[in-house]
């Protein structure tokens, strides 16, 4: 079991508070939304009845099974008054404006305590308390071996939603994979979390819509070639994304775009919503495309990452070119 020198200090400021908000990211994933739950169940059994989750964005139908799931309410943060709380957790959250698509009008008051809990290599350590580790394939894991170090007893309901962000950022142990998680994973299941009923919401559900969406894909496929290097990219405009989650663009990302054989690395571009391009990055050799996407205001893992590319009055493929254009660049500079 892994120990924290943030965990008493972090467990401390939680029995303090008298009113605690969590929220999910934008885009909210099963390891966002799985390690929010999971916090929420963990501070009720800490005697803290005044814990509210919010999140910028609806959650995914395919976590709908999740315990607690209706205690999340559609709510950005830029538009909840913090004044009335005075503990603020962010769970996997990499920096604070994956909180809120508004930007320009988030701001923490003085009387609000951050604690930031996550494992993302491009996390900015924005909190008062910044218990981040890089080496871990989740947030849900980290939890995992906070939770067991306070020796609080996790039980049925946090073991599900956190073997549900384990499952969901190791795409079914398929990544981010190590002993210890595969132990992690066994002990939840030993808790109760049903491995067979997260795998099938996960994985066995695919709506009518999403398969189209995965045939425009791969009708798409282009192949581009620096150096040494090969990445596979799609480039969806408004008209072929509107409306689509960026759940749907993580999940084909995963799917496919890390799978291609005789390639380092995929990227998927769409347009969901007017004027902004959404970035799934998957790797599938030592490329680190958080590196990549940290140039595009991103951020991520080595082997997953993603961006949201503003066009500024650019049209869509002035919009495309540019982001190919410092994905090759950075592949030059980085030659092997």
């Amino acid at each position: 079991m892994k120990q924290y020198k943030e965990a008493s200090d972090i467990l401390d400021r939680i029995k303090k508070a008298k009113r605690i908000l969590l929220s999910t990211h934008v885009g909210p994933d099963p390891d966002s939304v799985g390690s929010n739950l999971a916090m929420y169940e963990i501070l009720k059994k800490l005697g803290k009845d005044n814990v509210e989750v919010i999140s910028p964005d609806r959650v995914p139908k395919n976590l709908a099974f999740l315990p607690n799931i209706k205690k999340i309410k559609n709510e950005d943060i830029t538009k909840v008054d913090l004044s009335g709380f005075d503990l603020f957790i962010s769970l996997d959250a990499a920096d604070p404006y994956r909180l809120t698509e508004n930007r320009s009008d988030f701001q923490t008051p003085a009387n609000l305590t951050v604690i930031v809990i996550d494992h993302h290599t491009t996390n900015s350590r924005y909190g008062a308390i910044n218990l981040v580790d890089e080496k871990i394939g989740s947030t849900g894991e980290l939890l995992y071996h906070l939770f067991r170090q306070w020796k609080v007893d996790i039980g049925e309901s946090a073991a599900t939603s956190l073997l549900t962000g384990i499952v969901g950022d190791s795409v079914s142990f398929r990544h981010a994979t190590t002993k210890d998680t595969l132990k992690a994973a066994s002990d939840l299941m030993e808790a109760g979390a049903p491995f067979g009923e997260i795998s099938f919401n996960l994985y066995g559900r695919i709506p009518v819509e999403v398969l189209k969406f995965w045939g425009v894909v791969l009708s798409r496929l282009q192949i581009e070639n620096v150096g040494t290097r090969s990445f596979v990219w799609v480039a969806l405009p408004f008209s072929e994304a509107r409306g689509l989650s960026s759940g749907v663009g993580s999940s084909t990302a995963n799917m496919f775009l890390g799978n291609v054989e005789g390639v380092d690395f995929g990227v998927l571009m769409s347009e969901r919503e007017e004027g902004k391009i959404g970035g799934n990055l998957r790797s599938r050799t030592d490329v680190d495309v958080a590196e990549i996407t940290s140039l595009l205001g991103g951020g991520g893992h080595k082997a997953a990452a993603g961006f949201k590319y503003e066009l500024g009055g650019k049209s869509f493929e002035e919009g495309v070119s540019v982001i190919l254009d410092t994905i090759k660049d950075y592949l030059r500079k980085n030659e092997k």
